[in-house]
C-alpha cells in the first residue's frame, strides 16, 4: 500500500503504522479506491444463495444498501449497495476497529479481510463463517479464495464485456495476487491504466512509485488495473465477476494540503463491484 506494510499473523489484530518508504522500498526491491445512508430491510431478489443465519439478502432495488458486519457491525463495516439491474458495488469494506470522528488514521485492522459472497456479508471468520475471498498480505492488498470456493480465476478483459462463457479461458488467481507492477514514469497516472506492456498479470492493481523531490513529487499509490476482470466460482457453483475499485476510504486517497508530498494514510477500505453470472 501507499503508506504501509502491516504486521501479519492469521486471525489476529495488528495497528498498522509502518511508514510509506519502507513499504515504496520494499515493492521497489521486488519489482515493484461514499458514503450510503439508506438501508434496506427488503427481502432479495433470486441470485446469491445465501447460508447461514448471518446471511442478508441482497438489495432489492437500485439505489438501496445494506450494511456489512452484522446489526451492530460487530464483525465488519461498509456497505453493499445495488448500482445497476444486476450489479452491486462494495463500498468501505473493512474489518477491524477505527474511530468513529477519523476512520482514517490511525486505525486497527484484521490481519485479513473476510468476504462471502454467498452471504452478502462480511465473513466472521472467528466465529467459523465460511468466505469466498480473502484480503491479506501487504496492506490487506493480496487475493485469495475461500477453501470451500471452488475457484477463482481472472480475465484481462473490460469488466462490461465479460460473460459467462469467459470463465473458460480465464486464468486460475495465483497466491499473492496484489501487485502487478510498478508504474514509475511521472506523476500522472495513465488512462486507461492496463495492464502493464509486454508483461503477464501477477495482479490487480499498479503501483504508482514516482519520486522526484526537487519537482515536489513523492508519490506511492496503487491503482487498480482497468482490464482486469477476476471470476469467483462459490462452493453452491455461483459464478460471480468482480472488478476491484479502490483501496481508500471513499475510494480516493486522503487529500492534504501537499498530496503529492504527504502520503494518503485513508486504506486499506475496499471497493469493488461484482455481477451474478448465473
Amino acid at each position: 500500500m501507499n503508506t504501509s506494510i502491516q504486521s501479519l499473523k492469521a486471525g489476529s489484530k495488528f495497528t498498522k503504522k509502518i511508514g510509506l518508504v519502507t513499504l515504496s522500498l520494499a515493492i521497489g526491491a521486488s519489482a515493484i479506491l461514499s458514503s450510503c445512508k439508506k438501508e434496506s430491510e427488503d427481502a432479495g431478489p433470486s441470485g446469491l444463495k445465501l447460508q447461514n443465519s448471518k446471511a442478508q439478502a441482497l438489495p432489492l432495488s437500485v439505489g438501496d444498501s445494506v450494511r456489512l458486519g452484522g446489526v451492530g457491525n460487530t464483525y465488519g463495516s461498509g456497505w453493499l449497495k445495488k448500482i445497476g439491474s444486476n450489479e452491486y458495488r462494495i463500498q468501505n469494506f473493512f474489518q477491524g476497529s477505527a474511530p468513529a470522528a477519523d476512520p482514517s488514521d490511525p486505525h486497527t485492522t484484521n490481519s485479513s479481510y473476510y468476504y462471502s459472497f454467498l452471504n452478502n456479508d462480511a465473513a466472521d471468520v472467528d466465529n467459523f463463517d465460511s468466505y469466498d475471498i480473502r484480503f491479506t498480505g501487504t496492506s490487506n492488498g493480496d487475493l485469495s479464495k475461500g477453501p470451500d470456493t471452488k475457484w477463482f480465476k481472472y480475465i484481462v478483459k473490460d469488466y462490461a464485456s465479460v460473460v459467462l462463457a469467459d470463465t473458460a479461458s480465464a486464468t486460475t488467481v495465483p497466491a499473492n495476487f496484489g501487485n502487478h507492477a510498478s508504474y514509475t514514469a511521472g506523476p500522472t497516472i495513465p488512462s486507461p491504466l492496463n495492464i502493464a506492456p509486454g508483461t503477464t498479470a501477477a495482479g490487480w492493481y499498479r503501483y504508482h512509485f514516482y519520486m522526484n523531490f526537487p519537482a515536489g513529487y513523492n508519490i506511492h499509490r496503487p491503482y487498480a488495473i482497468d482490464d482486469l476482470t477476476l471470476l469467483l466460482k462459490t462452493s453452491a457453483d455461483k459464478i460471480v465477476k468482480i472488478k476491484m475499485i479502490s483501496m481508500y476510504s471513499n475510494a480516493t486517497p486522503t487529500v492534504t494540503s501537499n498530496p503529492n508530498l504527504i502520503p494518503a494514510t485513508n486504506f486499506p477500505y475496499y471497493w469493488f463491484k461484482f455481477t451474478p453470472l448465473n
